[in-house]
């Protein structure tokens, strides 16, 4: 095996014999980091991007060598106990660990099942990784310096031209193809600048458009005018440096609602990303009339949306320490699954989206169904004999999770929902599933807009 690989980072530490037991005086553990971009490409190890895929191998380890590898960020944790091969070798890529925070063949393993230790939070992003002797003597550490996008990536906030937003550059000068991103449930720019921020790093002018829940916005998604993300698109298409390019839009959750409701009266897109969406909306509600009202008009006239809403308490889901998570899925709304005249009331016309969509969805989705929600858009499109080549993928034990570049700790299928009133509520699926999948449909989506947008 050889002792030099390019693109891979050598850390050597060795420790002093006195005090340590024979079987460490015989170990020389050196870290090795490879780290793989979206598309799997190698890369070098500066500077790596939370999205990047990082394979730890360990090497020096003296054969069947018992460790702990333990991952950390910020006041998180994640700890995996493996033993070396008769090569003294641990591959985090290639090899399951014995016990730990997470089970089976995982690479990011130690990313993904990190948990908070109790420590004050911190808003780091850099990882930590120590090799650790079974008598709690750490071998060999390597920090792991993150960001959330490509050094050089300008970014500048957007409040002076109709609309709420945050523009995110590619790094160096050019024209770029560009894209809108939307965030859901949680208002503001916080989900949709994270996101933009990834998509500039992979070459795209990407704009984050608040819709509601940022200063001067509504502080609900009612009546929101497809006019209002209009202003957004038509700023973006005059800028240097994306004019004459291609323009996509992508959001997930209720974001993924917004831009199908937004593409199907705006044709100004040639790519449509619809993460874990809806294309029935849920109804807004006008507190003056005391009327439900759509999330969305457009010409001052409402789009489709569910009517008669109820918003019950059926089903949780339990966790350990006591967490209780409401399953919204189980609300009496999604009935209108299985009338289809109700269906034809309620959905967007997205018949008339003129370009190719990609649908990401989430058979065990407890925040909403996603799947039946997305499919029946999918198959309208069919009905209609729409001319663009839609994808549509179903991740089964997957919960609400789709849409969200990998690389956070994602141990926990459940939050705290923002309202103040304490209560959990469930996103499904599994933990692992759930990253694997979030891996997975950042590669497809990123794909899908080159194929489109580039």
């Amino acid at each position: 095996m050889t002792k030099s690989i390019i693109s891979f980072l050598w850390i050597f530490v060795f420790n002093n014999a006195f005090g340590i037991s024979k079987e460490i005086q015989e170990s020389c553990p050196q870290i090795l980091l490879g780290v793989y971009d979206a598309f799997e490409n190698q890369k070098s190890v500066s500077p790596v991007l939370i999205s990047d895929d990082i394979r730890i191998r360990v090497e020096g380890l003296t054969p069947g060598q018992f460790v702990a590898l333990r991952m950390s960020m910020g006041a998180n944790q994640a700890e995996g106990h493996f033993s070396a091969d008769a090569d003294g070798l641990v591959d985090v890529a290639k090899l399951a660990p014995q016990s730990g925070s997470y089970r089976g063949i995982d690479s990011a393993g130690l990313i993904w099942s990190m948990r908070p230790t109790g420590s004050p939070p911190s808003k780091t992003l850099d990882l930590t990784l120590e090799v650790v002797s079974s008598d709690q003597v750490v071998l060999a550490s390597r920090s792991i310096p993150r960001s959330l996008s490509a050094p050089g990536t300008p970014s500048r906030m957007i409040t002076d031209s109709g609309f709420v937003g945050q523009i995110f550059l590619p790094p160096g000068k050019g024209v770029f193809p560009s894209l809108i991103v939307l965030g859901g449930g949680e208002g503001g720019l916080s989900g949709a600048s994270y996101l933009a921020a990834y998509y500039a790093s992979y070459g795209y002018a990407a704009l984050a458009v608040a819709y509601f829940g940022a200063p001067g916005l509504p502080s609900e998604i009612n009546r929101i005018p497809i006019e209002y993300f209009k202003t957004a698109v038509d700023w973006l298409k005059s800028q240097s440096f994306s004019k004459g390019q291609r323009m996509g839009i992508t959001g997930g959750s209720r974001g993924a609602e917004a831009a199908l409701a937004i593409a199907s009266k705006i044709n100004e897109f040639s790519a449509v990303v619809a993460d874990v969406g809806n294309a029935l909306p849920l109804s807004g509600y006008d507190f003056s009339t005391g009327q439900e009202v759509s999330p969305w008009t457009y010409k001052g006239r409402d789009l489709p949306f569910q009517k008669n809403l109820q918003f019950g308490r059926e089903s949780y889901r339990q966790h350990p320490g006591g967490v209780r998570a409401f399953e919204f899925k189980s609300t009496r709304n999604w009935k209108i699954l299985s009338n289809p005249s109700a269906i034809e009331a309620a959905i967007l016309p997205v018949e008339d989206i003129k370009a190719p969509i990609l649908f990401n969805t989430a058979e065990d989705d407890a925040l909403w169904p996603s799947y039946p929600l997305s499919k029946v858009a999918y198959e309208r499109r069919i009905a209609k004999q729409t001319e663009f080549k839609d994808e549509f993928y179903v991740y089964k034990k997957v919960g609400h999770v789709l849409g969200t570049p990998p690389g956070l700790p994602s141990a926990e299928t459940y939050f705290l929902f923002p309202d103040g009133s304490g209560e959990y509520w469930e996103l499904g699926g599994s933990a692992g599933e759930n990253a694997r999948a979030q891996r997975e449909s950042a590669k497809i989506n990123l794909r899908f807009l080159n194929q489109y947008l580039k």
